[in-house]
């Protein structure tokens, strides 16, 4: 179960539902600060990330042939 966040990205926070408790992640509003910086790494992992998501929806669709 993931039970820490950065806090750059958000903070979990207990909830009660009855008897039963859990935690909810609530992410930090969008800019974040500092800014992302979109260098020619960043730009690289994006499109490395985009190819690989191409990938996957490739496989998907063949599975659901």
């Amino acid at each position: 179960m993931f039970t820490k966040a950065s806090p750059r990205v958000g903070r979990l926070v207990v909830q009660q539902a009855g008897l039963d408790g859990f935690s909810a992640f609530i992410p930090n509003s969008l800019p974040p600060n500092p800014p992302i910086r979109y260098d020619d790494e960043m730009n690289n992992l994006l499109e490395k990330a985009n190819r690989a998501l191409g990938r996957l929806d490739g496989a998907t669709y063949m599975l659901l042939s």
